[in-house]
């Protein structure tokens, strides 16, 4: 298995950046050409993931292009923007990836509550 480990850009610009005023366009054409890297690199399953930030993004790109990634992986995906207990959003409506969610029982953007109720 081969796993690459993958700064967004905004990361890239400065390890002390915030994501004050996000590029998420820019972020997600990062994570496209990584994922074209990683299937030059090998002809396997390609799985995409992200924490926070990131899985949202990872999720909206692989909603608007479904062929991208076999399987994402969502790490403390925010199921609302911040902070806590504004409208929650979740993940994109379109999402066609097989997913993988895991939250801590404590994040307060993905509590237990909120995953029930998508859980339906």
């Amino acid at each position: 298995m081969t796993v690459v480990r993958y700064d967004l850009p905004y990361r890239q610009a400065s390890r002390t950046a915030r994501r004050d005023r996000p590029a998420p366009a820019r972020d997600r054409e990062g994570l496209r050409e990584a994922v074209a890297s990683m299937r030059s690199e090998r002809e396997r399953r390609v799985f995409l993931g992200g924490h926070s930030y990131g899985g949202r993004q990872a999720s909206i790109l692989a909603a608007s292009e479904p062929e991208l990634a076999n399987m994402l992986l969502l790490l403390s995906y925010p199921l609302h923007p911040a902070p806590p207990g504004r409208a929650e959003d979740g993940a994109p409506a379109n999402l066609k990836t097989p997913t993988f969610f895991a939250h801590g029982s404590r994040d307060p953007f993905g509590t237990r509550e909120e995953s029930r109720r998508r859980d339906g």
